[in-house]
């Protein structure tokens, strides 16, 4: 294992920014304890990712709907795909209209020269030949299913539910309805309405073995938690939790389900939350009193009030951390903890004991000497550091190098020469973080 001293920085000062009071607070749907039944879910089924399904083309979709006659439209339309999934979209404008010309009732065309145009800003233009394609062709589900993504693009939200209606009129084993139309529901906050739709969704897309299904159970399980029923909520969340992983929402929604009086997982509940803050979600201060926390008196100009152990992980070159006390053994998984502070003091001094179950196969760089000693049955390594403070954070980490020990270990950690904080945890065998 290898020791690297944390740098106080985005990552870190996020957790701080993100332990303001909220603007706006309701009274929250969820059965949580009453010290935090005023703290709302916010505004944030309106904010979650978009619910309608992606345009489609029809090559992309692999249907032909209007089959032409008409061997130079066939010829001009054939081309203009080709131009039209290499990014030549002008010329492709030209051979889709061509094709058109030769074939008015070609709503293939019109279709994929519709997605063209939406693509460059053009939604009146785009709809104007959804339109003339469904004229054509009223069964043609992939121009209604443009429409309403166009409609919904213009906020337009009841005409783009017309068009979902009519895919599922149309053909009810197309999923691509049931989910745009629960989207619908969810952004307008009518979650009743939403579930069954989400549910008949994921269904058909488990069917067809589409990995759409999983934002269909995305959009279900945000839905159920907004009506309280936490625990299906939390069974449809977690079954998707890896693809949403990063997702501020979905650690939010979780983290208020597991304080649900009908599961009642404080630790989870923490976990999840504190991910969520640091995510970059503003958490109302009624669920930081909620949340465990030391209020640790250190000194008179010194309160220690957070603690928090856990992983940090990459994604998109950002750092993340989430509270856990379960560490992947993972080469190069990085781990450790973060104290949020009460002082007007600018640096720290703290001492961090460091004790493994076995000797490591190697200490890494700490072996060089520095701020790190190595005990002689060389199972614990003790850290003193004093740390710049003025961000109101501090903290340590360390890297799981091959040969690291598994099971229980333990973070003992002083300030000023003050005991406060044990943290326990262990390094296992499987891939799990949470």
């Amino acid at each position: 294992m290898r020791k690297i001293t944390l740098l106080i920085g985005t990552l870190l000062l996020g957790l701080a920014a993100c332990q303001q009071i909220g603007s706006e607070t309701a009274t929250s749907t969820l059965s949580i304890p009453a010290t935090a039944s005023s703290v709302v879910l916010d505004t944030l089924s309106g904010s979650t990712q978009e619910a309608t399904p992606l345009p489609t083309t029809s090559q992309s979709s692999g249907e032909i709907v209007c089959s032409s006659v008409n061997e130079g439209a066939r010829s001009d339309y054939s081309r203009a795909t080709s131009l039209q999934q290499s990014g030549e979209w002008e010329e492709a404008k030209l051979l889709y209209e061509r094709a058109i010309e030769a074939d008015p009732g070609y709503c293939d065309a019109m279709d994929n020269l519709g997605l063209i145009l939406r693509q460059q800003g053009d939604l009146e233009g785009a709809i104007d030949w959804y339109l003339r394609s469904i004229e054509v062709a009223p069964h043609n589900t992939i121009a209604r299913m443009n429409l309403a993504v166009a409609y919904d693009y213009q906020g337009k939200a009841d005409l783009a539910a017309e068009q979902y209606e009519q895919i599922i009129a149309i053909d009810p084993a197309n999923p691509e309805g049931f989910y745009g139309l629960a989207g619908i529901y969810l952004n307008q906050e009518r979650y009743v309405q939403a579930v069954p739709y989400y549910r008949e969704a994921a269904r058909l897309y488990e069917e067809s073995g589409s990995f759409w299904a999983h934002d269909a159970y995305h959009g279900l399980g945000i839905a159920l938690a907004e009506l309280g029923q936490c625990a299906e909520a939390v069974e449809n969340l977690e079954r998707v939790y890896d693809e949403f992983i990063y997702d501020a929402q979905v650690n939010y929604y979780l983290g208020f389900c597991y304080l649900d009086e009908t599961i009642s997982d404080p630790t989870l509940a923490e976990q999840y939350l504190v991910r969520s803050a640091f995510l970059g979600m503003v958490l109302p201060q009624e669920i930081w009193d909620i949340l465990p926390h030391l209020d640790l008196q250190v000194a008179d100009d010194l309160r220690v009030t957070y603690a928090y152990f856990g992983i940090f992980e990459i994604a998109d070159q950002d750092s993340f951390f989430f509270p856990t006390n379960q560490v992947p053994y993972r080469e190069g998984l990085e781990y450790g903890w973060l104290m949020i502070l009460e002082t007007t003091r600018a640096s720290i001094c703290w001492r961090e004991e460091y004790q493994l179950p076995d000797q490591p196969r190697s200490w890494g760089s700490v072996e060089a000497g520095g701020d790190t000693t190595i005990s002689a049955d060389g199972r614990t390594a003790t850290t003193e550091i004093c740390q710049d403070a003025t961000d109101m954070v501090i903290g340590n980490s360390w890297i799981l190098l091959n040969g690291d020990p598994l099971g229980a270990h333990e973070l003992r950690i002083f300030i000023e020469g003050m005991p406060v904080k044990t943290f326990e945890f262990v390094v296992g065998a499987t891939g799990e973080s949470s």
